[in-house]
Order: C-alpha cells, then sequence, then structure tokens
C-alpha cells in the first residue's frame, strides 16, 4: 500500500511493475542492483496434485516474465 500510495520504494523486476508505477534507477541517484535468483524449495517425495499443479503455474509464470 505504501509503495502504490507513493510513500514508498521497493525492489521488483522490470516485468513485473504495474503500468501505474513509476521506476527509479540510477539516475535518480540509486545504485545499480545485483543480478538475482529465484529458487523454489518444495518437499521431496510425491506430491498431492494440487501442488504439482501450484508448482507448474509458478515457474511458468516467472518464466514467461523472464
Amino acid at each position: 500500500m505504501a509503495v502504490s500510495g507513493g510513500l514508498a520504494l521497493t525492489v521488483m523486476a522490470q516485468s513485473m511493475v504495474p503500468p501505474d508505477w513509476r521506476t527509479f534507477g540510477t539516475d535518480e541517484g540509486l545504485p545499480t542492483l545485483p543480478e538475482f535468483e529465484i529458487a523454489l524449495h518444495k518437499a521431496t517425495g510425491k506430491l498431492p496434485k494440487a501442488v504439482k499443479l501450484l508448482e507448474d503455474q509458478l515457474i511458468e509464470s516467472v518464466r514467461s516474465k523472464y
């Protein structure tokens, strides 16, 4: 809520920034950010179908953004 209201900054991938948000970078005096990694941790063994479907959806969502 603070970011949407213009009261705070957050870090996120450019592809995830809502169209009505303003972006800031080095031109505004902020540092260059390092590369990042996204990891999915899950339990070993057979997963319930709902968990597998959620896993597939999360992976597809991230792949489509990057």
